[in-house]
């Protein structure tokens, strides 16, 4: 059996042997499109639960594809081993001739001082528990820190620290969605696509209120969603090439913008106070 082959001995030939087998059972291909919009719901109909397993599946088999073409050296981080565990219970419901013969336990069991030990080992020391640092250790870090990721860089680009509205609770970051997809003055990469990176906004909170590790092959799709919005390389105009980190998102002229975020801002929540970030992260192509 796959799985128990790639578990015991994560080697290269058992993990292709691996994607084959869940390429196999999740059925004909779908899009990414339809596997992004499936793995990040955060709530499912009863009807959808088949289509959710074929995805989660093929997301998975995705993530191993993509493990095996960036230099793959083994399973040291226990990545593969996750996988497993993880895929088991849907393996079961995708395939009716699959009999588990290995029993493993989410690390949503964990009990919760486990977690303040890392916390502490990372304040007090500046690294993570000396035990085996494996998925199930790191990936509800991993969460958070995707989640902050998100959540600067669009700030970054509004050049906003925050928005306090008077006698109210300071503008929430999910807020702001409409006003910056709206924006007329910026150009943003053509990669980016705000659908998804709203729906992995949504997904994130979830994981992070309910403290709960989700699949490895989610975190893999999350990250290749954001990635663009940290897109770094050259822009040329003319004669001209401009290089920045900041590439994903151009602007021409930096006074018209900050009055379009102002003005938006000021009409979708009156009364609102900006306090301005002390630089902006665009690309800006007006002269200096």
């Amino acid at each position: 059996m796959p799985l128990s082959k790639a578990y015991n001995a994560p080697n290269r030939a058992n993990v292709e042997a691996l994607i084959e087998y869940f390429n196999k059972i999740g059925g004909k291909k779908l899009t990414l499109t339809c596997i992004r919009k499936s793995i990040f719901k955060t709530k499912w109909g009863e009807k959808e639960l088949a289509l959710k397993d074929r995805c989660e599946i093929q997301a998975a088999s995705l993530y191993l594809e993509d493990l095996l073409k960036n230099n793959y050296s083994g399973d040291p981080a226990g990545t593969i081993r996750t996988v497993v565990s993880d895929a088991t219970r849907i393996v079961q419901r995708l395939d009716s001739g699959f009999k588990p013969n290995i029993l493993h336990y989410s690390t949503n069991l964990q009990p919760s001082p486990i977690h303040f030990e890392q916390t502490e080992n990372l304040f007090y020391k500046n690294q993570l528990p000396e035990k085996p640092i494996t998925r199930y250790n790191i990936d509800l870090l991993v969460v958070f820190s995707l989640r902050l990721d998100l959540e600067k860089r669009i700030l970054g680009f509004l050049g906003i620290d925050f928005i306090d509205q008077e006698g109210k609770p300071p503008i929430g970051f999910s807020k702001l969605y409409p006003i910056i997809k709206g924006l007329e003055n910026i150009e943003y990469s053509p990669s980016i696509n705000w659908d998804e990176i709203q729906k992995v906004n949504v997904w994130l909170n979830t994981f992070i209120h309910r403290h709960f590790r989700p699949y490895p092959w989610s975190i893999h799709q999350a990250i290749q969603v954001i990635n663009p919005l940290f897109f770094i390389g050259d822009y040329i105009e003319g004669e001209n090439t401009y290089s920045s980190i900041y590439a994903s998102t151009i602007v021409r002229d930096e006074d018209k913008l900050h009055n379009e975020i102002v003005s938006k801002i000021n009409s979708s929540f009156p009364n609102s106070i900006i306090y301005t970030a002390h630089n902006r992260e665009t690309l800006n192509t007006k002269p200096l």
